[in-house]
């Protein structure tokens, strides 16, 4: 049970150093839909020229959610690399919280972070012209 409670704390100190940066904020909200708008149109281009059976979008949108994925899954490594060297992680391990928590703390902020942004990537991709059959 501490092991939640730990996970749940390191959570939320994560999460408040993330909200206290705007602007990254604003970067993190932007970047799928700065995708969607900059290389949509041109793979529709490319789809409709190259006899390309389907919508681009249907490929498009979840190449783009994967990408996503796979970079979320790097920068939680980057950030804790950060915090190795910065003597953050240091200090957190003579507490009493456990290690597995303090890294499960830091993943789950990065979980949440990279399900907002694909929720935004769907949502805009519908906006603009995504269709998925049932």
């Amino acid at each position: 049970m501490t092991f939640f409670r730990d996970t749940w704390i390191i959570f939320l100190r994560s999460m408040r150093l993330s909200l206290r940066q705007p602007l990254w904020v604003l970067i993190g909200l932007l970047q799928p839909i700065l995708y969607l708008t900059l290389f949509g149109p041109l793979l529709q281009n490319i789809a409709a020229t190259s006899g390309f059976q389907g919508d681009a979008w249907q490929v498009f949108v979840p190449g783009l959610l994967v990408q996503l994925g796979i970079f979320g899954g790097l920068f939680v490594g980057f950030g804790i690399i950060a915090e190795i060297r910065s003597g953050v992680i240091d200090r957190q391990l003579v507490t009493p919280a456990a290690r597995a928590s303090i890294v499960a703390g830091r993943t789950l902020r990065d979980v949440v972070v990279i399900t907002v942004q694909g929720i935004v990537l769907v949502g805009a991709a519908f906006a603009l012209g995504l269709r998925v059959p049932v």
